[in-house]
């Protein structure tokens, strides 16, 4: 099952961010057979990190909290929220990306 999980990054927490951002690559890339998508979420200028999203498949909301409960920024304490929702796939489109 898919499982989003969006976490919103406490305000003046950009030094943080990017001190753990290694570690935080590895952890991701030790789920990488289990993350449908994930990527930071972006302030309307697209030049600061706000949050980050993750997309993972799961087999219960117990492992998809388990999943964040490890995450490195949550883990050194970047997030202000948490939240985890079960997802249904609908609509897919790969090669939608972003231009900018």
């Amino acid at each position: 099952m898919l499982w989003m999980i969006n976490c919103t990054d406490k305000p003046g927490h950009e030094a943080k961010r990017a001190q753990h951002l290694p570690e935080h690559r590895r952890y991701l890339e030790s789920y990488a057979p289990q993350i449908f998508f994930s990527g930071p979420q972006m302030d309307d200028t697209g030049e600061r990190m706000i949050g980050s999203l993750f997309i993972i498949n799961a087999s219960s909301r117990q492992d998809a909290e388990s999943f964040v409960g490890g995450e490195t920024l949550n883990q050194a304490g970047v997030f202000e929220s948490v939240m985890v929702t079960r997802l249904r796939k609908g609509r897919f489109l790969p090669d939608l990306v972003d231009a900018a």
